[in-house]
């Protein structure tokens, strides 16, 4: 995340439920996790005023900002940056690759 913080960014990095140093017994792939987005905006808002916010995750924080794009969210939320890894492919061939990339991993801006 250093670049874009160095490209003028501001981030709010969040642990998800029962992840790393969070409250929380389960992880539920993104289904109660993206309750949580909403909250994390506000709180957002009330530190730093109600500025443009993208929402972004990697993997499963991905899903869980998917999933929270499909509820209300504060008008200040103009878009999401999402990373996810493709599902594995029978033959691991060039199926599931980004276009002249090595890797399953697509970067989505919407």
């Amino acid at each position: 995340m250093p670049v874009y913080h160095d490209l003028g960014f501001n981030l709010l990095l969040v642990d998800q439920r029962a992840q790393n140093g969070s409250a929380g017994r389960y992880i539920t792939f993104g289904v109660r996790e993206s309750r949580d987005v909403r909250p994390w905006v506000e709180l957002h808002n009330r530190e730093f005023g109600p500025e443009p916010v993208f929402l972004g995750g990697v993997s499963m924080g991905a899903t869980t900002v998917l999933m929270a794009a499909g509820g209300p969210l504060p008008e200040n939320v103009r878009g999401l940056w999402l990373t996810v890894a493709s599902p594995p492919v029978g033959d691991h061939g060039s199926r599931g690759k980004a276009p002249g990339s090595s890797s399953g991993v697509f970067p989505c801006c919407i």
